[in-house]
């Protein structure tokens, strides 16, 4: 069973993502106005964390109604589709570096490669700009079932405890320096290799999406005491999210200006600090967390006012049904978004381009994005009337 808001607020977050990627190339006043400019958590810290969230919920069913192998068989095939994904993006960018003239933007990194390198983005080794997501979440899916089975049976204490332990680790390097010492010691060029997102510090948003997850099928009622306590602190909440959103803005803007400021400003505004889920990310991360939840979970202790119209207006948002649709393709709705970027961040030069033409083209690509759930539907349907087919004429 699906939670309808949840999967229209992945679709939300699936939309930011991509209108932050494409402002990029494109370079509109618009696109400006994003989800990197707003909090230090970003859609996708967000989507890290729903996606823990939906797994989990799912994975304790299967466990509760299936045991372990029902559980196991689940994550296989989910480990091969987000696989085949993967490597299916990458080809595809490989095949339209041949085939355009002359590649351009973020496409040159396609441009040339040899069999070795395909090799090394086949078993994971080394990835191109944004093609180190999947991968990073091959790894976070093929660990929820171990998490699970551990909640299931008492040892969450011990799960959350060393994913903590881990993260820990990630803010001083030390995942980083392991692989480096490998890579000097062990003369292989690709143990250092970690890609942008720091699986080891980001294991951890995960995993606790995957308690909560947990948590929401095996007692239900502490996910609904936890929305209603936060509905009960939305103001002071809203008020550290706003202090936090002009934290984050004076840090892009002390950005433009590396020399300026204290350390202790350039030391937070260091852009790994984003990539090793670092604690000011973690704490706006726990803020917008808990607005959401209590927004949309927690109506029933919002009486009047601004608050209540605003829960309103976030719960009708959430379950229309085209979002809906985009975060339950959300594997697909991903992949195609970085097919957009590449493409383009190789035709589309905005130097001399009208701002208006910027803002069509930008509303366009993202706007785009709600064609991949009709598309998915369609190549569903075909396959299900192929197979119908086969099994009334095996010979055909």
């Amino acid at each position: 069973m699906r939670v309808v808001s949840v999967d229209g607020l992945r679709g939300v977050f699936l939309l930011l993502m991509t209108l932050a990627h494409l402002q990029g190339p494109i370079a509109s006043q618009l696109g400006k106005a994003n989800h990197h400019r707003i909090s230090f958590a970003d859609a996708a810290y967000g989507f890290v964390f729903l996606s823990g969230i939906v797994l989990g919920m799912y994975l304790t069913r299967l466990l509760a109604e299936g045991g372990s192998p029902g559980m196991w068989d689940f994550v296989r095939r989910r480990l091969a589709i987000v696989y085949a994904f993967h490597v299916g993006t990458a080809l595809s960018l490989a095949l339209l570096a041949v085939l355009v003239a002359a590649p351009s933007g973020r496409l040159t990194r396609f441009e040339g490669l040899g069999l070795q390198d395909f090799l090394d983005i086949g078993l994971l080794f080394s990835q191109p700009s944004l093609l180190t997501i999947l991968p990073m979440y091959l790894v976070l899916i093929a660990i929820a079932p171990v998490c699970i089975g551990m909640f299931s049976t008492g040892r969450a204490a011990w799960v959350l405890g060393a994913s903590a332990l881990l993260w820990l680790l990630a803010q001083f390097g030390l995942p980083q320096a392991a692989g480096v010492w490998a890579a000097e010691t062990l003369n292989y060029p690709y143990a250092h290799y970690a890609g942008v997102f720091r699986v080891v510090a980001w294991q951890f948003i995960f995993v606790a999406g995957l308690f909560l997850g947990h948590r929401a099928v095996t007692r239900p009622a502490e996910l609904i005491r936890l929305a209603e306590a936060s509905a009960r602190v939305l103001l002071p909440l809203g008020i550290i999210f706003v202090l936090l959103a002009a934290l984050k803005l004076h840090f892009d803007i002390l950005e433009l200006r590396p020399d300026s400021g204290s350390a202790l400003a350039r030391s937070l505004m260091d852009s790994q600090s984003k990539w090793t889920a670092s604690p000011l990310h973690l704490t706006s991360l726990g803020i917008n967390s808990a607005l959401i939840l209590g927004l949309v979970g927690g109506a029933s202790v919002l009486r009047r006012g601004a608050l209540l119209f605003l829960s309103k207006a976030l719960r009708w948002i959430l379950v229309r049904r085209p979002l809906v649709r985009l975060g339950q393709s959300s594997i697909q709705a991903f992949s195609a978004h970085i097919l957009l970027l590449y493409a383009i961040d190789h035709v589309f030069e905005p130097e001399g381009v009208a701002e208006p033409l910027r803002y069509l083209v930008l509303i366009l690509g993202v706007g785009s994005l709600f064609l991949v759930p009709v598309a998915t539907d369609s190549v569903r349907s075909a396959r299900m009337r192929l197979r119908t087919s086969l099994a009334r004429d095996p010979n055909a």
